[in-house]
């Protein structure tokens, strides 16, 4: 029965020692392009952990496609973010110039200036990072050195198009991975073909997997009611031992580099985890935005009825529902003449409210 059901089941301590000293790693997508959000010294210590386990890592072919086509589109996403924080900067400030008799004294007025000065001036030297990375991407010679050889030959032909044909009905019947992408027009298909080059490559190998993924999309993670993350979907890790005789077991990088550290005896800086665990929050903000962006009219106006009018209305502006042009809070703050802040805080609550009770329901 154990066996039967392993999927339902937390792995045991000797089982998960057992794939650190066993297991053959493997990485997505998401979690390559996010080494280049972090700070330096939390790239580093990831890329220690991985080069500790150099022998023992691969990448599908179809996860370095998608590395090398969105790469660029990334770093010029990330350089995008901080300009929009220091356009939110340089508002923040003019409201408390034209009104710092009011709100500061003069003394704190100075130091506010000067240390927003700073901000600006780091901020501006990181944006000079990231254009460069355009022309001489060391990041990308880092990860281009540990798996320049460990790439999977590519599906083609009559193997692509059963994928896809088995891929239709898989999807109509929800069966994990990549059914959350069913509605895609490009790459509907990238994770389960993601899936089936991990499983061929374990079988042909004999070997377990461990995948690293910061994917937050329901087609791949085991979700409680309440939002609580058990890890991998049974359905995955049923079919993975059903089809390859092996175990899998999936990671976020947060949790990768927190056990990494301990199995493979590895030092690393005390806020690395911290900020990788932050990152992966945001982006899973950012991707449950993006999942509400792909619901029709209907089903988006029914979910805001939990919120309050206001909510409501800035959410609608700033993701741009029912067909309208997107708006950044700065531009909803002054649509609406409140505080920046305000709205940020706004906005906060709606999709909170929101991912809540979507967890509940799904």
């Amino acid at each position: 029965m154990d066996m039967k059901f392993q999927g339902y089941r937390k792995k045991t301590k000797e089982e998960i020692d057992f794939l650190w000293k066993n297991a053959i790693f493997t990485f997505d997508t998401n979690s390559l392009l996010n080494l280049y959000r972090y700070s330096e010294t939390t790239r580093k210590d990831v890329f220690e952990i991985i080069s500790k386990l150099e022998d023992r890592i691969f990448l599908t072919h179809q996860v370095a496609f998608e590395f090398n086509k969105n790469r660029f589109e990334n770093i010029n996403n990330i350089i995008k973010s901080k300009n929009d924080f220091l356009k939110n900067l340089d508002m923040i400030n003019t409201q408390i110039s034209k009104n710092s008799e009011q709100i500061l004294s003069n003394y704190l007025s100075d130091k506010f200036s000067s240390f927003l000065e700073q901000i600006k001036t780091e901020i501006d030297s990181k944006i000079e990072f990231f254009n460069k990375l355009f022309n001489d991407d060391l990041i990308f010679n880092s990860i281009n050195h540990l798996f320049n050889d460990k790439i999977l030959q590519e599906f083609e032909g009559e193997k692509i198009n059963h994928i896809k044909k088995i891929g239709e009905i898989r999807y109509s019947n929800k069966t994990p991975p990549g059914y959350s992408d069913a509605k895609k027009e490009e790459n509907k298909f990238g994770d389960l073909i993601i899936w089936m080059e991990i499983m061929e490559y374990a079988k042909k190998i004999g070997k377990p997997v461990i995948f690293i993924s910061d994917d937050n999309k329901e087609d791949w993670i085991w979700k409680l009611k309440d939002g609580k993350i058990i890890g991998a979907r049974p359905e995955l890790i049923q079919e993975f031992y059903k089809e390859t005789d092996q175990a899998f077991h999936l990671y976020k990088t947060n949790s990768f580099v927190k056990y990494g550290s301990i199995q493979l005896n590895e030092n690393i800086d005390s806020g690395t985890i911290e900020e990788v665990t932050k990152i992966n929050k945001e982006i899973s903000l950012s991707e449950f935005a993006e999942y509400l962006g792909s619901l029709d009219d209907k089903t988006i106006e029914e979910k805001l009825r939990i919120l309050t009018p206001r909510e409501a209305d800035i959410l609608r502006l700033n993701l741009g529902f029912n067909g309208k042009h997107k708006l950044s809070l700065r531009e909803i703050a002054e649509t609406f003449d409140i505080e920046l802040d305000r709205a940020i805080t706004l906005r906060s609550n709606a999709m909170r409210k929101l991912r809540r009770a979507t967890s509940n329901i799904e």
